[in-house]
């Protein structure tokens, strides 16, 4: 099954616009079904850290 956002979005715009880089923590509030957070947390690499929050106000790391 596709992700809904999956072919629609620029990945290295939005990477590049939001300037992140390994070693960092991102936080991907209201993620959804956290396609994003996965690409996030694969650039901050394993120096860095991905935590999400689904709009349910769970909040998880990956």
């Amino acid at each position: 099954m596709r992700k809904f956002t999956e072919g629609l979005l620029d990945i290295d715009l939005i990477i590049n616009a939001l300037e992140i880089k390994p070693g960092q923590t991102i936080i991907d509030a209201g993620c959804g079904n956290g396609y994003m957070t996965k690409i996030f947390s694969q650039t901050v690499s394993t120096t860095g850290r991905g935590r999400w929050t689904p709009k349910t106000g769970q909040c998880a790391k990956l």
